[in-house]
């Protein structure tokens, strides 16, 4: 018996995919929803000798070679694309999407906002980031979907560089009813049942004392260190800041604006330096909920993406 596992939005998409795959005859065993997921475990039955789909089921050489031109078409290393491509020829499906999800989840950690990794749960999120990233409407993001989700939230701002970044905040946080805060002094002020939100001062990638100063707040709220990411920063000078964030003790990323831009490089390059997404903004309203991201539906939005760098280049 052959079993696999498909991802969809919706029952509809991921059938669809099952029966691409395994035809009329495979039998559902198991449905799983979550996050936005639909999972569906199916089987086929498989003949002793059945010798032709044994030794076809490789992933086509045809298969990795459009996946490595979409890469690159993302601005990916070569390196990064490299590596990526000889994980998809483990695969062994010939479908583009289910192959570079099986590549992806090989690389790339998700770790959803809602679903923190046990050490983290329960503790204050100290948000982060280069001038112009996004965030402190993250933070607002942050707020608004703890709200809606009726949990108890503080935010506080240690911002006191950029002028109106306060004002700004204080605007997005008042629709909500939530009042802008000092700093707690102390871990032990700290209410575990409520988020505790702090928006910190833009840390320019070139100061290394702008991000220990983030660092340190976290450090002193016993809080993990959120890191924003603009989808429209260089995949290259992501990885760089990734790799900063992660020596001071980042283990997750946010991702601002990934509606606005077409080449997802950054995604993979903060991936490659080790820090996990826990979700991307793709909406500018500020109640939209952060979306999270997993192998299946990023395989998807790289793949769908990457059509439009075809019609350019046919133009």
């Amino acid at each position: 018996m052959r079993l696999r596992v498909f991802e969809g939005r919706t029952v509809q998409e991921a059938m669809a995919q099952l029966r691409r795959a395994m035809g009329d005859d495979a039998v559902i065993l198991a449905t799983e929803e979550g996050a936005g997921v639909v999972r569906l475990t199916a089987a086929r039955d498989k003949g002793p000798d059945d010798l032709a789909d044994i030794l076809t089921a490789g992933t086509s050489l045809e298969v990795i070679e459009r996946l490595a031109v979409v890469l690159r078409g993302h601005r990916v290393a070569a390196a990064l694309i490299e590596r990526i491509c000889v994980a998809a020829r483990e695969s062994g499906s010939r479908d583009a999407e289910e192959v570079l999800a099986f590549a992806l989840a090989a690389h790339c950690r998700f770790a959803a906002i809602g679903h923190p990794p046990g050490r983290l749960a329960g503790r204050p999120l100290v948000v982060a980031g280069a001038p112009g990233v996004g965030k402190t409407v993250m933070v607002a993001r942050l707020a608004a979907a703890a709200r809606l989700a009726g949990r108890p939230v503080r935010v506080a701002s240690t911002d006191r560089a950029r002028r109106g970044g306060a004002a700004q905040l204080e605007a997005l946080l008042g629709a909500m009813g939530v009042e802008l805060e000092g700093l707690p002094a102390a871990p032990a002020a700290v209410d575990p049942a409520c988020l505790l939100l702090v928006d910190t001062e833009a840390a320019h990638p070139l100061r290394p004392d702008a991000l220990a100063g983030a660092a340190g707040v976290a450090q002193q709220l016993g809080a993990e260190l959120l890191p924003v990411f603009a989808a429209e920063t260089c995949a290259l000078e992501a990885h760089d800041q990734a790799l900063a964030w992660r020596a001071l003790g980042a283990t997750r990323h946010l991702v601002a604006r990934l509606d606005t831009v077409r080449r997802l490089g950054l995604l993979l390059s903060v991936a490659d330096a080790g820090l996990a997404c826990a979700g991307a903004g793709i909406s500018p309203f500020v109640g939209e909920p952060l979306k999270p991201l997993t192998a299946a539906n990023l395989a998807r939005l790289l793949l769908h993406r990457a059509a439009s760098f075809v019609q350019e280049g046919s133009a």
